[in-house]
């Protein structure tokens, strides 16, 4: 098998576990002889963050050639990713800022529906959803939906819009209530593609992983200090 060919295999086989092992956990969550819905917020939380590590682990063993090759290299070289590839994710912020604006004007809400639910979760426990949302899911869903689908997607412009629309339904579907909601597919499009940009630029998954990770973590403090304000 030649190397592009098992590039595309392992990126099919990354992106397929992903949502593979997401649909097994739901039937395992059914079918436990408990009722998980009576289970407390806090259990729920472990019992995700739990679930969301174990997914990690099987696609970063599924990467794993292009994931210790890049981290190497990204470890080598921290400073300089940072400092050159920071300046994307401002860019990413203000156009999903003006986005949202237009969307509001137009919606009437103030903030997508799956914005609601990771706030009212924040709310809640805090501590668990920054280490679900701003340290696991970055680094999972880079794996996923830029790593995975770069080695399907060798076509730069063409991997870019796939891959940042696919990242922005995936934060719609299941959370979206009326057609109108689908339009933060464009806020949520947006860092996807942005991430995959810099991906394409840089060659190492680390440099979206990290400016996922600030985005997230840049999101979570923004609701701790409304929070504050209101109390």
């Amino acid at each position: 098998m030649n190397k592009r060919r098992k590039d595309i295999l392992m990126g099919l086989i990354a992106v397929g576990a992903f949502f593979t092992l997401g649909s097994i956990g739901n039937i395992v969550v059914a079918i436990l002889p408990i009722n998980f819905a009576k289970w407390s917020i806090t259990a729920k939380y472990i019992f995700n963050i739990g679930y969301e590590l174990l997914t990690l682990f099987i696609i970063a063993w599924i990467l794993k050639a292009t994931v210790v090759e890049n981290f190497k290299d990204y470890k080598g070289k921290i400073k300089y990713y940072l400092s050159h590839y920071i300046k994307y994710w401002f860019i990413a912020l203000l156009l999903m800022y003006a986005s949202n604006f237009i969307i509001i004007t137009i919606n009437g809400n103030a903030i997508a529906q799956n914005e609601e639910q990771v706030r009212a979760l924040f709310e809640v426990n805090p501590l668990l959803t920054f280490i679900l949302a701003a340290l696991i899911a970055p680094i999972t869903e880079e794996l996923v939906f830029r790593l995975g689908i770069r080695k399907i997607i060798s076509n730069d412009y063409l991997f870019i819009l796939l891959s940042g629309l696919i990242f922005g339904s995936m934060h719609i579907i299941g959370a979206s209530t009326t057609l109108m909601d689908w339009l933060y597919l464009i806020p949520y499009s947006i860092p996807g593609c942005i991430f995959a940009y810099t991906l394409v630029k840089s060659k190492n998954i680390f440099v979206p992983v990290s400016l996922h990770m600030i985005h997230n973590t840049f999101a979570l403090v923004l609701q701790m200090v409304a929070s504050f304000l209101v109390i």
